[in-house]
Parts: C-alpha cells; structure tokens; sequence
C-alpha cells in the first residue's frame, strides 16, 4: 500500500504496487483543482494590483491639481502681502525721509542758534 504526500496528500505508490490507477488519477484532479485554483488567484491578484494603480494613479492626479491650486492661492497671497509690504517699507521710508528732514531744519536751527549766541 503506498503512502501521501505530506503537502498536497497526493497517493504516491510504494514500489511493486499493483492497482493504483485510480489513486493516481486522483492525483490528477486534485493538481488541476490547486492549479485552477492558483490561476484565478493570480487573476484576482492582478486584477486587484492594476485597480490599486488606478486608485493611485487618479489619487496623484487629484493631488497634483490641489497642490497646484494651493500653490496658485499661495503665490496670489504671497504677491498680496508682498505688495503691502512693499507700500509698509515705502511709507515708513517716506516717514523716515520727512523725520530726517526734521532732524536736518532742527539742526540747522541749532546751528543758527549756537552761532548766534557766539557771536552776540
């Protein structure tokens, strides 16, 4: 009498056997039921892997377009705020121009004051 495989438990004759035809065409079925199996397992699989890329392809897609509307909404507000920086910096330039003028009639009055007390 033979023995089965470990795995699978496939009939495997032992040697001189006799009458072990249909434990081998059992055999058969069983291997082509596994490999029925495993093709449709490999189907499933890469059917499941081409709509993974799908989903990730789409998914990219869908980024891209809100990063580049981010970055289109970013830049206008970096433009915005860097023209009210740039009136800010003008204005305080202006300020700072009529204040040095200040400064300058202020010192030029001092001047006209201490030499006038010098000379008086």
């Amino acid at each position: 009498m033979g023995k089965l495989t470990k795995h699978y438990r496939l009939y495997k004759p032992s040697i001189n056997e006799t009458d072990w035809g249909e434990e081998v065409n059992q055999n058969f079925d069983i291997i082509d039921v596994f490999l029925r199996y495993l093709e449709k397992s490999i189907n499933e699989l890469y059917s499941f892997h081409n709509r993974l890329i799908n989903r990730l392809e789409i998914d990219v897609i869908r980024a891209e377009k809100e990063f580049n509307t981010y970055g289109e909404e970013l830049k206008s507000f970096y433009d915005v705020n860097l023209q009210d920086v740039n009136k800010y910096a003008e204005n305080v330039q202006a300020a700072l121009d009529i204040n040095l003028q200040d400064v300058n009639k202020l010192s030029e009055n001092l001047t006209v004051e201490v030499n006038y007390e010098f000379v008086n």
